[in-house]
């Protein structure tokens, strides 16, 4: 297979395959729910850190003034907190990260076939076809 004949099948997936149907499908049938995700999850890295610096506070001025020793309860309560603020991190991450990964893959396709543009013959199907498949991502990209 010569190299137009990849850049033609490349080309022809990106362009009718999985990407533009998944990116519609995904767009009509989770764009509100993951909305929704998002704005919880940072409600809760704002409430959460909230109550564990709060209990930290209120901890510490009960010690200094009774000279008590901190009950079990809070102990617990702290590191309950802790665990409910990395839950959500890792809550955010798993949400942003495929997202953030997505557009650099696209970005780091466009730049290949933009330094193959530059690298091929400006003669035969070659050019044309890399001209037709960088468009696509052009118009595809982010």
């Amino acid at each position: 297979m010569v190299l137009a004949d990849i850049i033609d099948v490349c080309g022809g997936h990106h362009d009718e395959s999985c990407v533009t149907l998944v990116i519609q499908r995904v767009d009509c049938s989770y764009a509100l729910p993951l909305v929704v995700i998002l704005i919880s999850t940072l409600l809760h890295l704002i409430v959460t850190p909230y109550f564990l610096i709060m209990e930290i506070i209120v901890s510490t001025n009960h010690f200094q003034y009774h000279f008590a020793v901190v009950s079990t309860n809070r102990v617990h309560f702290l590191v309950l907190q802790f665990l409910w603020c990395a839950m959500h991190m890792l809550r955010m991450f798993v949400v942003v990260e495929p997202c953030h990964y997505t557009i650099t893959e696209g970005k780091r396709t466009e730049e290949l076939v933009c330094r193959l543009m530059t690298h091929a013959p400006s003669t035969g199907v070659l050019p044309s076809r890399l001209e037709l498949f960088s468009r696509q991502l052009m118009l595809r990209s982010f």
